[in-house]
């Protein structure tokens, strides 16, 4: 959605750089040009992708997130199983 600042070793500072943002499709692509095949692509985490991302819905998803209650478990495993694909934390 372009709202990341683009990583480049001109304009960023690496001492205080956190963590990467790829693009899905230029990844696959780097990886299929030295050889490999991808056999398997598995979102992860929708829950967390979706808190750390919409903060109208951090307090309720938090909760969710931090909670080890079976309902609450239940309700992280179904938003992560309709979202992994639009809203993954990692892939």
């Amino acid at each position: 959605m372009g709202l990341y600042q683009i990583f480049s070793n001109k304009t960023t500072d690496k001492d205080n750089f956190y963590q990467f943002i790829l693009d899905a499709d230029k990844v696959k692509e780097d990886v299929k040009k030295h050889g490999f095949k991808f056999l398997l692509e598995c979102p992860y985490d929708a829950t967390k992708g979706i808190k750390d991302e919409i903060s109208l819905l951090r307090p309720i998803l938090q909760r969710i997130y931090d909670s080890q209650n079976i309902l609450a478990r239940g309700t992280r495993f179904l938003i992560s199983l309709i979202f992994s694909k639009i809203a993954s934390h990692s892939i």
